[in-house]
C-alpha cells in the first residue's frame, strides 16, 4: 500500500469524535511494505498477527537488545501491509531509528508522520492512557498543559516524562499484562521479559502514581523518602485544581511502602507496579 494513501485515508485519520477530545503529544511512526507485518512481529512484544486490518490497535512495548524499554506504544494495523505505531512525540525519532537499525533485507518503509493524537479524556484511573484507545490524528499542536493535567489525575504514566534509565516493562503498572504476548514467538529483547516473568520477582524500580498532601508543584528529581532513606524520585508532577499529583519511580527495597515524604510534603501511592 502506498504510504501517502495510508497517511491521508479517511477513518483512522478522521478527526471526528467527542466534543471534549483534545490533542495529546503523541505521533505516528508508519511502517508499510511487503515485510511490514513480519518485521514488526519480530520487534514488538504484542502479537501483531492477531490485529484486524481495519485500524485495530493494541498496546505494545519496544525493547532494546538488552530487554530494557525503548518505549511503550500502541500498534495499529491499517491494512495487511501497513501499520501505525502511536508513540510519545519525544520518542518518535528514537523509535524510527531503532526500527531502521534492525531493518536488514526487509522490504518495509519506516517514516515519522505529522499530526497529533486527538484523544478522549480518561475515565477514572487508567495507567496507560491515552494508549488505551484507537484515537484519530489531527493537524494541530498538542495541548501539553491539559494532557499532563488529565493524565496525572488519571494516574497515567507518560513514556516521555516517566521512562527512566533501568526501567523494565515489569516496572510500569499493567504494561506486561496488556502489552506482552507470551505465545507469539521471539522478538528483540524478549529474554529479559520472559526471565523476569518466570521468576516472579519485582523489577528493580517501578513507577507509582502519587497524590500529594498539599497542592504544590514538585520538581522532577525530588527524592522520594521513607524513614529518612532515599526510596526513589519524582519523574513528573502538576497541581490540578486544589490537589497535587505526581509520578515517581520507587526502588524495589521500598515497594511495601505507600506513604512517602516528597520535599517536605506527604505523598500517598494511588497505583503502582507489583
Amino acid at each position: 500500500m502506498d504510504a501517502t494513501t495510508v497517511a491521508t485515508a479517511s477513518g483512522p485519520s478522521d478527526a471526528s469524535g467527542p466534543s471534549d477530545a483534545f490533542t495529546a503529544p503523541f505521533v505516528r511512526v508508519q511502517v508499510t511494505g511487503r515485510d511490514a507485518a513480519r518485521y514488526l512481529q519480530g520487534q514488538l512484544s504484542q502479537d501483531v498477527s492477531t490485529l484486524k486490518a481495519d485500524g485495530q490497535g493494541a498496546i505494545s512495548v519496544l525493547l532494546g537488545v538488552d530487554g530494557h524499554l525503548v518505549t511503550w506504544l500502541r500498534v495499529r494495523r491499517l491494512a495487511d501491509d501497513a501499520f501505525w505505531l502511536v508513540v510519545a512525540e519525544a520518542h518518535g525519532e528514537r523509535v524510527r531509528q531503532r526500527l531502521e537499525h534492525f531493518r536488514i533485507r526487509t522490504q518495509a518503509t519506516i517514516e515519522l508522520l505529522p499530526g497529533h493524537l486527538h484523544v478522549r479524556p480518561p475515565e477514572g484511573l487508567e495507567p496507560l492512557w491515552p494508549l488505551d484507545q484507537d484515537a484519530p490524528f489531527v493537524d494541530a499542536p498538542a495541548d501539553l498543559a491539559r494532557f499532563h493535567a488529565e493524565r496525572l489525575v488519571a494516574g497515567a504514566f507518560d513514556p516521555a516524562s516517566d521512562l527512566v534509565d533501568g526501567l523494565l516493562a515489569h516496572g510500569v503498572p499493567t504494561l506486561v499484562e496488556r502489552a506482552v504476548s507470551f505465545t507469539k514467538g521471539c522478538y528483540t529483547g524478549q529474554e529479559l521479559v520472559a526471565r523476569t516473568s518466570s521468576r516472579g520477582a519485582p523489577a528493580p524500580i517501578g513507577l507509582v502514581a502519587l497524590e500529594l498532601a498539599e497542592p504544590i508543584a514538585v520538581a522532577p528529581g525530588t527524592a522520594l523518602v521513607v524513614g529518612g532513606v532515599d526510596a526513589g524520585a519524582i519523574t513528573s508532577a502538576a497541581v490540578v485544581g486544589d490537589r497535587g499529583y505526581a509520578v515517581a519511580y520507587r526502588r524495589r527495597r521500598a515497594r511495601e511502602h505507600t506513604h512517602f515524604d516528597v520535599g517536605g510534603v506527604g505523598a500517598t501511592v494511588r497505583s503502582s507496579a507489583p
